[in-house]
């Protein structure tokens, strides 16, 4: 029977080669597909190719004759004497080990030199078109170059996980953060618009990105798209780090030509998401910093402070008000149970799993906007992201069906995410897209109206970039707000605390001195 050579990917996202026996190529496809794996290619081996590995394999058992193993030994005490020949003709050089880029391919090589100095080792390879990263002296000399002694290209294993590194991931998932995401799509829009093969601009790219989950999926993609498979196919199977709207320009731009266009945008888009994340974000930092300072303050009284009135008011008998009873009892925790902080991990790792379930989501997604203060900045922060999506979506070229499918996915309030299906059903069924619009009441009056004016117009995106111009405004207008809202807030929150403390232990020490009186 025809013997196939087959490339697949298991069911770890691996890949694997493997020969496998079948009648023909559909065959084998389907064996490769019942034992769980996905087949990437299948190679028919030659009869003749058997044949010779057969005669290799049996002339290896064999051993080699006794002229041969003559012929062995008298070469390799040849090489010894040219190697020591060698080694005494250039025993004052050094080992430099050496990490550079290839001018030519800009492929990333490493290697070993040697020279006098590492000056001198800078200019070696410089002159052999070698861009020096980095070069470090190597006193033993272990790093062996190709035979014909040139440099050799950086191994790949360093950008991919381990059996234990996959064990941890599975308890603590690897996370990549929006900040990651946007200084991949900037770096990738620069590295395309140089007009350079994908393959390589992604391998730029993987040096150059600082994540390591982002450096193992951004090799396995070059990996990838070196077996035939396209940039598009390759990051959709990435789903649970890239976003919605990442895909879908990269699969419309590889599509219609307009990678490097579609990148440009995306990284203006991202950059500008993550402005107005960290617009939200710095107001916030304020309290946090209060809530610790006010921390620390409770928790010094209730150690060096509380423990000492403890004690006075326990020698005189004195009758404590609730307030100072509860402070004592909270003085007595931090000092005779301090060690229950270590239970802080567990209770985070609970939180984070309930949060994760179906029924959080669900009640969370109700209340979400309408927590006083905060819901409705959460509100207009969601809305200026809904727009922009929209709108860069539009002027990549997806049609507003496409758009709208992208914008459902992007959207994590489940009743948004209703309004947002409903208003495609309706776009799908021959509505007007303003219409619809109006009729959800998801944006502001202004809003709207931007968007009826581009229905009628045609000027679609250029209206909803105007509606998210207005929208951002809106939001820092509300983060000023808030951030004025809270300064005096936190002032009173920090001065009623201490005045709590203070009366809590000022009112029995009255006690014991009116009765000593």
């Amino acid at each position: 029977m025809p013997v196939f050579e087959a490339v697949f990917k298991d069911a770890n996202n691996r890949f694997s080669k493997e020969r496998l026996t079948a009648a023909n190529v559909r065959e084998a496809r389907t064996l490769l597909r019942d034992r769980g794996q996905l087949p990437l290619s299948l190679t028919a081996v030659s009869v003749s190719t058997l044949w010779v590995e057969r005669l290799r394999g049996a002339i290896a058992k064999a051993g080699p004759s006794a002229e041969e193993r003559q012929r062995q030994s008298a070469l390799k005490a040849k090489r010894k004497a040219e190697s020591e020949a060698f080694r005494a003709k250039v025993g004052a050089l050094q080992y430099f080990a050496y990490e550079a880029i290839n001018d030519d391919t800009r492929e990333e090589v490493v290697g070993l030199i040697r020279a006098h100095s590492v000056k001198e080792a800078r200019q070696m390879l410089r002159e052999q078109r070698l861009l020096p990263k980095s070069i470090q002296r190597d006193y033993f000399g272990q790093f062996k170059d190709n035979k014909d002694g040139g440099p050799q290209a950086k191994k790949q294993d360093d950008f991919k996980t381990t059996d234990f590194e996959r064990l941890v991931q599975r308890v603590f998932p690897p996370s990549v953060s929006q900040k990651d995401l946007t200084l991949m799509a900037q770096q990738l829009a620069a590295i395309t618009q140089a007009g350079l093969p994908i393959v390589q601009a992604l391998h730029l790219l993987r040096d150059t990105v600082q994540n390591k989950h982002l450096q193992v999926i951004i090799t396995e993609m070059t990996e990838q798209i070196s077996q035939g498979v396209s940039f598009g196919e390759c990051i959709k199977n990435y789903r649970d780090v890239f976003p919605p709207l990442f895909i879908e320009l990269v699969d419309m731009g590889e599509t219609t030509g307009n990678l490097d266009e579609n990148m440009g945008r995306l990284a203006d888009y991202m950059a500008k998401q993550l402005e107005l994340q960290q617009k939200v974000k710095g107001a916030m930092t304020y309290p946090l910093i209060v809530l610790g300072i006010l921390t620390l303050i409770v928790v010094g009284l209730m150690i060096f402070i509380v423990p000492t009135f403890m004690k006075l008011f326990k020698e005189f008998k004195v009758q404590l008000p609730l307030a100072t009873e509860m402070l004592l009892w909270m003085s007595w925790f931090v000092t005779h149970r301090w060690y229950t902080v270590f239970v802080l991990p567990v209770v985070w790792w609970l939180g984070r799993l309930v949060v994760r379930t179906a029924v959080f989501r669900f009640v969370w997604d109700k209340l979400e906007f309408k927590i006083p203060i905060f819901g409705p900045l959460n509100y207009k922060v969601t809305l200026t992201h809904m727009l922009n999506n929209m709108a860069i979506s539009l002027r990549s070229g997806l049609t507003v069906i496409r758009a709208l499918d992208s914008l459902e996915e992007n959207v994590r309030n489940h009743l948004l995410k209703d309004k947002v299906a409903e208003i495609t059903e309706n776009v799908k069924m021959g509505a007007r897209l303003g219409t619809v619009v109006l009729a959800a009441d998801i944006f502001p009056p202004l809003v709207n109206r931007l968007i009826a004016v581009g229905d009628e117009t045609g000027g679609m995106d250029d209206m909803l970039f105007r509606a998210s111009t207005y929208m951002d405004n809106e939001v820092e207008q509300a983060v000023k707000t808030l951030t004025s809202a809270i300064e005096p807030m936190m002032t009173l929150l920090l001065g009623g605390t201490v005045m709590f403390i203070v009366g809590a232990l000022y009112f029995p020490l009255m006690g014991i001195m009116g009765g000593a009186k």
